[in-house]
Parts: structure tokens; sequence; C-alpha cells
């Protein structure tokens, strides 16, 4: 059974041929385990710097109390998930204020 057709007809080269049948896996693998240590801390550092910049930048700015449940549910998922728990925030932040402002408009 051959391998499936992944443009390497085109661009016949060895490495071509390796990737796609799997072959190169071995290199990947050690590549992944000489980086793993680095690439671990490197992203722990990270997230652990979104957290903190989600707290001092938006959740007391916006009432929330630190060490509450909904600061932890905020830190944890920011810290799992990174900047797109940021970009959530601001989102869910827009809606509240356009909620609140229509029903400051009606009331009038």
């Amino acid at each position: 059974m051959s391998p499936p057709n992944l443009g390497c007809d085109r661009v016949v080269t060895d490495e071509c041929r390796t990737i796609f049948r799997g072959e190169a896996l071995g290199a990947v693998a050690e590549l992944l385990r000489k980086w793993s240590f680095q690439l671990f801390w490197t992203v722990l550092a990270i997230h652990s710097l979104e957290v903190v910049w989600i707290h001092k930048t938006r959740l007391g700015k916006h009432g929330i109390e630190t060490g509450s449940a909904l600061w932890w549910k905020w830190a944890l998922q920011t810290f799992a998930e990174g900047v797109g728990s940021v970009m959530r925030f601001d989102a869910e932040v827009r809606r509240l204020q356009r909620e609140e402002e229509e029903k400051g408009g009606k009331k009038h």
C-alpha cells in the first residue's frame, strides 16, 4: 500500500518522502526530548505573567476582589489558556457595559 499523495510528486525530495512516511518521528522525538525542559519553564513563566497581567490591569479595576471565587476563575482560566482568556474578559466587560447602557436608556 503506498502512502497518500501529499504533494511529494511536485517537489520530489528525500526530506519530503521521509516526513510524510513518518520516518522523521525519531528526529522530532529527539528534538522534543532535548528542548522539553526549557519549553516547559518558558510556557510556565509566560502563563504566570499573564495571570499577573489580568490581575493588575483588569480584575481589580472591575471590582473583582483578590481571592474571591470569581477572581480564581479568571486567574486559573488565564493560566491555562493565556491571552485568549484576557480577550474573553474584555469582551464580557463590553457586553455587560452595553447591557447596562441599554437598561439605562429604557428607563428614561
